[in-house]
């Protein structure tokens, strides 16, 4: 069978997924050869999905659970330890502001995985739901370097958070994809950018519930502040709604009702 052109690719919504595990991301080296590749493939429409850098998630789960057995100072050691880690592989392949800037976003990604430690170590439990929320972040953090990489290779990349794609139910730990949902995420969000000649990066290991429809607007969005690592919600006659437990000091929160005056359903996304 003859392989199609290019222009038949893109009619056609054609592309190729490269998956990368740790060990292709493990270092600035195994990074850069990464980069050959994907440049060899780009013909073909590539879509990258990489994995945290080689023993992260092993690092970041025993983070957990130091914290959770009470070994908040190890855990915090550990934890800063992977961070530099992530900053010595960024000085391997950027420099300058784009440096700065990447470690910046180091900085607010640790933050948080400081956060979700914290609340380990308060209660004394690692949690699926906080497990979830602290071994999803080495996907992160490794895509923004592929991203960087690539985009200093010459390949104009686009970093997609695969959360925006990914929909499964909500079994932390376990989750299963929803399909018919993902599908129309990955359509809606990446086509676009392969039809306009740019090459997707985004982490694996990482996807979202479908708490709400996409498709309609929330009619609240915004921040509460969480200083003890709880959401309560109530109505106007003081009936509890949802309580949950978030890994951070600050939440982003939107609700979507099905008749603003007079709701039958009410759905809160909470994250």
């Amino acid at each position: 069978m003859n392989e199609l052109s290019a222009e038949s690719r893109e009619a056609s919504g054609e592309c190729v997924i490269m998956k990368f595990g740790g060990t292709s991301v493990q270092d600035a080296a195994a990074i850069r050869r990464l980069c050959q590749l994907v440049g060899s493939a780009m013909p073909r429409r590539p879509v990258l999905v990489v994995s945290a850098l080689a023993k992260v998630t092993d690092q970041l789960m025993n983070v957990g659970w130091a914290a959770a057995e009470g070994r908040l100072d190890a855990a915090k050691e550990s934890l800063h330890l992977v961070r530099q880690r992530h900053e010595a592989v960024a000085g391997g392949l950027a420099g300058g502001e784009e440096y700065t800037r990447l470690c910046a976003e180091f900085s607010r990604e640790f933050d948080g995985l400081n956060e979700i430690v914290q609340n380990i170590a308060r209660e004394k439990a690692f949690t699926p739901y906080l497990q979830d929320g602290l071994l999803g972040v080495g996907e992160s953090l490794s895509s923004k370097l592929v991203h960087v990489a690539l985009r200093s290779a010459g390949i104009e990349a686009a970093l997609v958070d695969a959360r925006e794609c990914i929909i499964t139910d909500a079994a932390h730990t376990r989750a299963t994809p929803l399909w018919d949902e993902t599908h129309q995420r990955l359509r809606a969000v990446l086509l676009p950018l392969l039809q306009s000649g740019q090459t997707p990066v985004m982490g694996g290991f990482v996807g979202a519930t479908q708490d709400v429809d996409p498709g309609d607007p929330p009619i609240l969005h915004g921040k509460l502040k969480t200083p003890n690592y709880r959401v309560v919600l109530h109505t106007a006659e003081a009936e509890t709604i949802l309580q949950a437990t978030v890994p951070r000091r600050e939440t982003v929160v939107r609700i979507w009702v099905d008749d603003p005056s007079e709701p039958d359903q009410v759905i809160v996304g909470v994250g």
